[in-house]
């Protein structure tokens, strides 16, 4: 892991940080229709929603790493090659945690 010059911080803790920040909207984006996608040589996976003029079209991302724990968490299934649904409808994971 490489440290940044100007803070001393790991890029793991810098993703961890974007990603636990985009997860609330990730999440809301997926109950209502959309999917996580990752684009042929990127290491994001990308939301992408049934109308493309949802604001959240494309404006959010998760890292693989973050989306691959959470499908083995049960919380994401794999939908075909790199695309990933919510596992199961319900209530907002992010709403059950403090």
């Amino acid at each position: 892991m490489m440290a940044s010059a100007e803070t001393g911080e790991r890029t793991a803790s810098i993703t961890k940080r974007q990603d636990d920040r985009a997860w609330h909207d990730i999440e809301r984006a997926l109950h209502e229709g959309g999917r996580l996608f990752r684009p042929a040589r990127l290491r994001d996976c990308y939301m992408q929603m049934p109308d493309p003029s949802h604001p959240l079209h494309h404006m959010r991302s998760l890292s693989l790493s973050r989306v691959k724990r959470l499908v083995a968490d049960g919380v994401l299934r794999s939908t075909g090659v790199d695309t990933y649904a919510l596992a199961a409808p319900g209530p907002l994971f992010s709403q059950e945690r403090p």
